[in-house]
């Protein structure tokens, strides 16, 4: 026959408590419990340490912490020197990181005053042709 179980103020409640006498007393079903698993996915930002109390090592390209400036920012410093970098910039409006969302909306105002500066150039140009005045 099965041996009933102890009431659960009577199991120790850290490992290291356990007395090889009570360690005996214990019934093999219940001697090990296996921890929970962690299915969440979150990071250091949002207060998730889960993953580290369980013992689990988190991706590091998942990490929230793994890189502090945003690369559409970058782009746009860049894109002072080689403005062909604020359109790539700007398809980082879709991100789902809310820094990169920012970041990329100002590459996309950036991307439209550059074809627009380019465009009124080139009409400069294009009046001011010096033939003409001939």
């Amino acid at each position: 026959m099965a041996s009933k179980l102890p009431p659960s103020n009577d199991l120790p409640q850290h490992p290291t408590a356990v007395t090889p006498s009570q360690a005996a007393a214990i019934p093999a079903s219940v001697a090990f419990v296996p921890p929970p698993q962690n299915t969440s996915v979150g990071g250091p930002d949002n207060g998730d340490d889960a993953h580290r109390a369980s013992g689990e090592r988190e991706p590091l390209l998942r990490r929230q912490d793994y890189r502090n400036i945003p690369i559409a920012a970058v782009l746009f410093a860049v894109g002072w020197l080689t403005p062909m970098l604020w359109f790539y910039g700007a398809w980082f409006a879709s991100s789902s990181d809310h820094r990169e969302v920012w970041w990329g909306k100002i590459n996309i105002l950036m991307s439209i005053f550059f074809i627009s500066l380019s465009f009124y150039v080139a009409f400069a140009i294009i009046v001011n042709n010096p033939r003409d005045s001939i």
